[in-house]
């Protein structure tokens, strides 16, 4: 068996080019279309069954993701449930319950209203950032679709800031463009009755509960952002049915062996990274660093890439 798992985020119909790059409805519906002349679509539950009991899915399978709980993904998660396809939504708790924002899409929001030049002009005359030594193979693998100035922003943004001089840069920007961060919120995360319907479905697993990359964290840091977004989301859609997470960022800078160790401690089935690949069963022996792939990258993706059409199909 041959599990690709892949990754997407954001749908609107409208693009700005900068900051967030989303699909469109169509544009989705043409690339699952695309996708399931190679794979067949399998559930969390089908995995899980797979990894525990040795019971055989597809040998050439897909599991679609979605990451953070937006609410616009609802739209797709209907459109999954009309067509009978699984897929599995991974959101970070903290926003959804208590309506902030996470620095993470502050940052996106950012970078959709001011130019990278302007960001990264506030980042050297406020931190240095043009002193700092980057490793470009390290910033091309974390962020592999942006352009040099892009992949510099977002790795210092994440990576090399302090936690607080990270919040503080993103807090003044984002409430110089917002005026209730509240409302902001309510607008971008599902809410509680959206949780509830993928619950239904067996659709929801976690993403963490702040979205901080955890393998930069404390062994008891990484267990609390674990636990406390497992008990968070089953206490919101009122029973013990999150299995399975989804590492924020999930670069190997973000996700380690003691980040999957813990995961599997935390009393969850599998994990996901953004460690590009195809799992094979081999792969499944480690099931707490399971490869994924962005949308990007797919069959049908923006790329247009044949990299994950397997090749015993294509003959």
């Amino acid at each position: 068996m041959q599990l690709l798992a892949v990754n997407f985020h954001y749908f609107r119909e409208n693009k700005t080019g900068r900051g967030i790059f989303p699909l469109t409805l169509k544009e989705f519906e043409n690339q699952i279309e695309r996708i399931s002349k190679f794979y067949d679509f399998v559930s969390e539950n089908d995995i899980i069954e797979n990894l525990k009991n040795g019971k055989k899915i597809s040998k050439n399978s897909c599991l679609l993701t979605f990451d953070d709980g937006l609410k616009e993904q609802m739209s797709v998660a209907n459109l999954l449930l009309k067509k009978g396809i699984p897929g599995m939504f991974y959101v970070s708790s903290e926003p959804i319950k208590n309506n902030t924002v996470l620095d993470v899409h502050k940052l996106h929001f950012i970078r959709s209203i001011l130019s990278e030049k302007e960001l990264y002009n506030i980042l050297c005359k406020e931190h240095e950032l043009d002193t700092y030594s980057f490793n470009q193979t390290l910033l091309k693998n974390q962020y592999r679709y942006d352009n040099d100035l892009g992949r510099k922003i977002k790795y210092f943004m994440n990576f090399v800031l302090s936690d607080k001089d990270r919040k503080q840069t993103i807090n003044y920007l984002f409430k110089e463009l917002v005026s209730s961060e509240e409302e902001f919120a309510k607008d971008l995360y599902m809410s509680f009755s959206d949780l509830k319907k993928l619950s239904k479905n067996s659709m929801l697993g976690t993403h963490a509960k702040n979205h901080i990359p955890l393998g930069s964290l404390s062994e008891q840091e990484i267990e609390h952002e674990i636990k406390d977004s497992i008990s968070d989301l089953n206490a919101i859609i009122g029973e013990n049915k999150i299995r399975s997470i989804s590492y924020p960022y999930g670069g190997i800078t973000a996700v380690t062996d003691k980040v999957a160790n813990i995961a599997e401690k935390s009393g969850l089935d599998f994990g996901l990274t953004m460690w590009r690949g195809i799992n094979d069963l081999n792969d499944l022996d480690n099931k707490f660093l399971l490869k994924r792939i962005d949308t990007n990258d797919a069959p049908g993706g923006k790329l247009n890439s044949s990299e994950y059409i397997l090749k015993e199909i294509i003959n």
